[in-house]
């Protein structure tokens, strides 16, 4: 049984999908409010809890062989990155120890080793894989360098404004391309 936190995202929901049409077995962790209907669809048992709670992490790594850390804090998320990104990750990984869980798999960010200091997020993620490398457990850290996706409040944000931006691409070949967003 795989365990994917973060289901509902972006990668999380994509992941899902992956393992389910291999017919591989998925409990996808959800809160109550997402909107899992897809997964539940595709054969995911959904288990609705709230990585803030401990006692939920605990429950939802129950009879779990793999572990798939995809959540992440975002602008509406309770307590911010110190809380969903740091504490609900190592809370993951002391109860994936304690089930037994054969592999654990977390998804950092790209940089996060670097001392970013004012990046709440990269301090979280790379506090995170210090913890995760001084368990016995296996494990895999995935540093992706984003998603586009994240960058979408961002240009609802430009979009909502009256004055013009540009978004200026610059490519390999001394290309430039402008356009108005």
């Amino acid at each position: 049984m795989f365990l994917v936190t973060g289901a509902t995202g972006g990668l999380g929901r994509r992941i899902v999908r992956l393992l389910r049409e291999q017919d591989l077995p998925v409990r996808a962790f959800v809160q109550l409010t997402s909107r899992y209907g897809e997964l539940e669809q595709r054969g995911a048992e959904i288990f609705i809890g709230d990585l803030l709670q401990e006692r939920d992490i605990q429950k939802a790594c129950q009879s779990v062989q793999y572990v798939i850390s995809t959540h992440g804090s975002n602008a509406s998320s309770q307590g911010g990155s110190q809380v969903l990104d740091y504490r609900a990750n190592v809370d993951l990984i002391d109860a994936a120890k304690a089930a037994g869980v054969q592999h654990f798999t977390f998804v950092s960010v790209l940089g996060s080793d670097r001392g970013y200091e004012d990046a709440p997020v990269f301090k979280a993620k790379w506090a995170v894989e210090r913890y995760l490398q001084t368990h016995s457990l296996d494990y895999t850290i995935l540093r992706p360098s984003g998603f586009a996706s994240n960058l979408l409040p961002l240009a609802e944000q430009l979009r909502k404004r009256e004055s013009t931006y540009w978004l200026v691409i610059l490519n390999r070949g001394v290309q430039l391309s402008a356009q108005t967003i």
